[in-house]
């Protein structure tokens, strides 16, 4: 086929996004790069839960146990948080997350760092925590083992870097040691 003939295709079939672009419909996976894997599912059944259970939730890590749906868990970490721990403690940690994060960029705007590189590293940090935090929204990748201890040396990292406590500039010494 012309590149012409493919775009009028793809183009002929409103609601389909791509149409029949071959890039849009395979990955290397063999599975749509569009399709959701069920995920509009299981947040229903999660949304479902947390309104059946708003106050304690269902338990922490409960889903395979008491779900009928199979659900290991739903992909979606804020969702998990009011499902299993109630509506008020995935508020809370919501609200924990946005104030922490705040901070840590106005310190980070207003360089208050102990030398220019220590600022630049904690900008840095701050925007692989907002991705992963942003992935987490689309995915189970804080259930998993290995992301939760990455997610806290960069928490841990950022801590050690970023002056929470008022007229402070940082780490007292800031040259890395790499750990030995």
């Amino acid at each position: 086929q012309e590149a012409g003939e493919e775009q009028s295709t793809a183009a002929a079939q409103p609601g389909v996004v791509g149409g029949e672009s071959r890039f849009l419909q395979e990955s290397f996976a063999g599975r749509a790069l569009i399709d959701n894997n069920g995920r509009f599912w299981m947040w229903g059944v999660t949304l479902r839960d947390a309104r059946e259970n708003p106050l304690m939730g269902i338990g922490p890590m409960n889903y395979p146990c008491t779900s009928p749906e199979y659900i290991g868990h739903p992909h979606n970490f804020p969702l998990q948080l009011a499902a299993e721990w109630g509506i008020p403690a995935a508020l809370a940690v919501l609200l924990l997350f946005a104030v922490i994060f705040s901070r840590l960029v106005t310190r980070i705007r207003k360089k208050q760092f102990a030398g220019p590189e220590e600022g630049q590293f904690a900008a840095l940090l701050a925007t692989g925590l907002l991705a992963a935090a942003l992935h987490a929204c689309l995915s189970g990748v804080l259930v998993m083992p290995a992301s939760q201890v990455t997610g806290m040396m960069v928490v841990g990292t950022l801590f050690g870097l970023v002056p929470f406590a008022p007229g402070t500039r940082g780490a007292r010494n800031p040259r890395w040691v790499p750990i030995t």
